[in-house]
């Protein structure tokens, strides 16, 4: 049976690090994005490093500096509040023929909305994008935003229970018209076929006449199953 001691440990909100042997693990979480950035060191020279996400929730180490080494993984654990969400360590850390293991936590937190799963930038025309955000552990919440140059200037959100959602008024940001009755559709992401956000628009700039937009605006497929 492996013995788990536990580590050196330090942190603030939101942000943990432990120490197991020669390993230095360091986790920021961001609450509002159910995200957490993981750096793994060994004797002070940084050796692994990934942004942990729902659609990439592991890193997997096997890494050497030196006499040092550590092998194992690390694991994004999202779970909605009160309960905490957390980065889990499951590491076994080694300087000159010694081994240190630990399996637990390197930092934890309490989620503050669901988690992005992806993130899409959609060009329309010269001076229009919209970028579409999917989150919840099922990619079946979507947020939409209509942007001008780089400022949002319409924000709408589609749910597997509303999947249809239009804008009633007429959008105006800075040279870009929109008329009223802007209209997204979601599909959720099934196991039979991917998620998609589907745009009907009527767009009019200052150097083009009103012009029907009906397209996808984003696509993905369902996420892995939690292990």
């Amino acid at each position: 049976m492996r013995a788990f001691a536990p580590p050196a440990s330090s942190g603030t909100a939101n942000q943990g690090t432990r120490t197991i042997g020669p390993l230095a693990l360091t986790a920021s979480a961001n609450p509002d994005r159910g995200d957490a950035t993981v750096t793994a060191a060994l004797g002070g020279s940084v050796v692994a490093m990934q942004r942990l996400t729902l659609a990439q929730p592991s890193l997997a180490l096997d890494v050497k500096s030196g006499t040092s080494s550590a092998t194992g993984s690390l694991t994004l654990d999202l779970q909605a509040p009160p309960l905490l969400s957390s980065v889990e360590a499951d590491v076994v850390a080694s300087e000159a023929g010694t081994a240190t293991p630990y399996r637990g936590a390197v930092v934890t937190w309490v989620a503050g909305a669901d988690p992005v799963f992806a993130e899409f930038t959609q060009v329309i025309n010269g001076e229009l994008s919209a970028h579409t955000i999917v989150r919840g552990a099922a990619a079946n919440i979507v947020q939409f935003q209509f942007v001008s140059g780089s400022t949002p200037i319409a924000t709408l959100t589609a749910t597997q229970f509303s999947p249809q959602q239009a804008f009633p008024s007429k959008i105006q940001g800075g040279d870009v018209t929109i008329d009223a009755g802007a209209k997204i559709t979601l599909t959720i992401p099934t196991t039979l076929q991917p998620g998609m956000l589907f745009l009907q628009a009527t767009v009019t700039t200052a150097t083009t006449p009103p012009t029907p937009i009906a397209a996808a605006m984003a696509e993905w497929s369902l996420p892995a199953p939690a292990n």
